[in-house]
């Protein structure tokens, strides 16, 4: 999935170019700062929280992107480090809350249709992957790729409804018992030359795999 970041990445420098800039600290701080702004700018859109949100730095973090930021000797790797871990800390909280509530959510949908392993599945998902939301992968932006990619697919507001309408519309159950006491009574006869001989024998042999297949086939209607 792409950053949904304020500042498109085709926009921003390099964590070179920032360097040159802010002279204090070093590319991987400047990489860092990258990251996390790209990750929060991602998470904020799946999750429904609110990416303006000054406690995740939004606003400061552009300025610092922008290269308008003019504080260059206070800007060092310390500085950045805890400034950051600051921001990270709250951004990590509220999305791990915010995960804990898509999970409640799921689990009472789950109470209502307690045959459905999909909802259970993705329950299981959700799980493990608010544990991938840590302090340190959400300023990587290669340790959140993934984590991303999954949250998109069964975090967000379009996969719970999504999980929802299936639920309340399942497919029509198929009764296949008449298709089986078919294929019962074809392999019955197959061999008895009474019945089938070499001309069309293989035509049978056909139509009697292919009910097979449709009858091994759950999704099969």
């Amino acid at each position: 999935m792409q950053p949904a970041a304020g500042i498109p990445v085709s926009d921003q420098p390099t964590a070179e170019k920032m360097t040159k800039k802010y002279t204090y600290i070093d590319v991987a701080h400047a990489q860092k700062i990258l990251d996390y702004y790209n990750n929060i700018g991602t998470i904020t859109k799946i999750l429904g929280l609110d990416s303006s949100n000054p406690s995740y730095g939004g606003p400061w973090l552009e300025g610092i992107i922008k290269l308008k930021t003019n504080n260059v000797e206070t800007f060092t790797n310390s500085y950045v480090d805890r400034i950051v871990g600051n921001l990270t800390d709250n951004m990590v909280k509220d999305t791990q809350d915010k995960i804990d509530k898509r999970i409640e959510n799921l689990q009472d949908l789950s109470s209502q249709y307690p045959n459905n392993q999909d909802i259970k599945n993705t329950i299981d998902k959700l799980t493990a992957l608010k544990d991938n939301v840590t302090s340190e992968n959400v300023t990587n932006a290669t340790a959140m790729a993934d984590t991303i990619d999954q949250l998109d697919k069964y975090g967000s507001q379009q996969a719970y409804d999504d999980l929802k309408k299936a639920a309340e519309n399942p497919p029509a159950v198929v009764n296949k018992g008449d298709l089986k006491t078919e294929i019962d009574t074809a392999k019955a006869l197959v061999d008895d030359p009474n019945y089938y001989n070499s001309t069309n024998k293989d035509a049978l042999d056909k139509a009697l795999s292919d009910a097979e297949t449709v009858y091994g086939n759950e999704n099969a209607t």
